[in-house]
């Protein structure tokens, strides 16, 4: 819809489209050439003082030579009248009520067909957060908010670089969320941000909340196991993958970024990898690969090596774990399914409630699960000791959690169809499906396959630092 310019039916349909919202804000003035004013705006969203001062005070003539000036239109009212950073013309009525939405004020003036939108921003927010989950040793203790300019101006304090470009999209119908693509020009992949950017425009949805919504609708379609668009909340991270070619994704309204491409190897790297000395960083990578085959195979070959390959055990180790299983009324098999759901329930428990009572709960489901299980002999002593080994070793790499759980639940299967022979032939299979994941239209497995001269540098172990601070791109 146009804008009138009589003022009276711009205010009419403002307040029939704002009906019932309490936070609604239009205001009459009266300029000192006569002429009738109508401010529009949100408490809440919009600055109350900025409007005040640079909008308010301004149209009144109340401010230092605003008296003298009488506006022909409303380029000249936001260049010689209001004090806004940033004003807009705009034509329609669905401009302006996006504009007032997104927490900046329209002035309309009686007889002018146009709204000035001036940026008047000032809603709550929270200041900026110490990291929750990328939880590190050294480095930065800073983390993203939830507002899109704060989570901007941490990473242009970062790059003081021209180069780094943001670009702003609008996501949702009915939300109108702000999401900021965030590169620098010359280093990202051309390819990438061609692809980025058509993914976000093809998006047909109401709204979105969160960055975890954005991964699933603009990621590769390929993509149900493994993320194959990185996720951080530490400004300095997102930094260092920016600097190396890389394109970050913010989200106004969630701590999370997202960043894009995400290869394999990023999910067993962690800052303070590059923090730390190069050869106790590569010691412990080397330990995080371990620790997630690790959780991913030490259940299945188990129940592979009890129902099919006893005589690969050793004579008392064989012994002992048939002592222990005797008494149990499930199979090798149904046991370690049970007692790997049992956890999965506590764990998503503990994750859920409050933090005051989620360390009793997960105190009291540790003893339920151990000592009390093997005492009435519902588990065995192994599959608890089992349990244990496969769930420290997951939490070594908290990132890949997701794609393991399924993926030991999977193994667990084919080692009780086929033994052995089922666990190596899901590996090769899982090895193909990992070869033909992609990352925004680059191979997942980069720089391990194909190899590339980066897997010297910073690939399963960790490269001199000066090479690494040197080095142009990644891709």
């Amino acid at each position: 819809m146009d804008i009138n310019k009589t003022l009276e039916d711009n205010e009419k349909y403002l307040k029939e489209v704002f009906a019932n919202s309490f936070d609604f804000m239009a205001k009459r003035l009266q300029m000192p050439c006569g002429r009738e004013v109508l401010v529009v705006t949100f408490d809440g969203l919009a600055n109350t003082a900025v409007v005040q001062e640079a909008v308010i005070m301004p149209l009144m003539g109340l401010t230092f030579g605003s008296r003298e000036i009488e506006p022909k239109n409303m380029s000249e009212v936001g260049e010689k009248l209001v004090y806004g950073v940033e004003t807009k013309v705009k034509k329609t009525m669905e401009e302006v009520i996006t504009s007032c939405l997104s927490a900046d004020t329209a002035v309309f003036i009686d007889g002018m067909d146009e709204a000035l939108v001036i940026q008047t921003r000032g809603w709550a927010r929270r200041g900026v957060p110490k990291p929750e989950s990328d939880i590190t040793i050294r480095g930065s203790k800073e983390a993203f908010a939830e507002t899109l300019l704060v989570n901007v101006s941490l990473l242009r304090r970062r790059i003081k670089d021209p180069a780094l470009k943001t670009e702003r999209f609008k996501i949702g119908s009915e939300s109108e969320t702000d999401l900021c693509l965030i590169y620098l020009e010359g280093k990202a992949d051309p390819k990438v941000l061609k692809i980025l950017r058509e993914r976000i425009s093809a998006l047909n949805i109401r709204y979105i909340l969160d960055t975890g919504q954005l991964e699933q609708l603009i990621c590769d379609k390929k993509s149900f196991l493994f993320s194959t668009l990185g996720r951080s909340e530490k400004p300095d991270i997102t930094a260092s993958k920016i600097l190396n070619g890389k394109v970050a994704l913010i989200l106004d309204g969630t701590p999370f970024v997202l960043t894009a491409p995400y290869f394999f190897m990023e999910g067993f790297s962690s800052a303070d990898d590059y923090y730390n000395k190069k050869t106790y960083s590569n010691l412990i990578r080397i330990l995080r690969f371990a620790s997630y085959f690790i959780s991913v195979l030490l259940a299945a070959f188990y129940v592979a090596l009890m129902r099919f390959h006893m005589d690969i055990i050793p004579t008392e180790l064989l012994k002992t774990f048939l002592y222990a299983e005797k008494n149990v009324p499930f199979g090798i098999a149904g046991e370690m399914f049970l007692v790997l759901l049992l956890y999965e329930i506590l764990r998503e428990a503990v994750l859920r409630l409050p933090s005051q009572i989620s360390s009793t709960v997960g105190i009291i489901g540790g003893i339920a699960l151990g000592d009390s299980a093997l005492s009435i002999g519902l588990l065995s002593a192994p599959a608890v000791v089992i349990l244990s080994i496969t769930y420290i070793c997951s939490a070594a790499t908290n990132t890949q959690v997701e794609s393991s759980v399924i993926l030991r639940l999977l193994f667990i299967i084919a080692a009780s169809l086929f033994g052995l022979y089922g666990i190596l032939a899901g590996l090769f299979l899982l090895t193909i499906y990992l070869c033909g994941l992609t990352s925004c239209s680059l191979p997942y497995l980069l720089p391990a396959a194909p190899i590339k001269k980066q897997i010297i540098e910073d690939g399963i172990i960790r490269g001199n630092t000066e090479i690494l601070l040197k080095k142009e791109e990644i891709l």
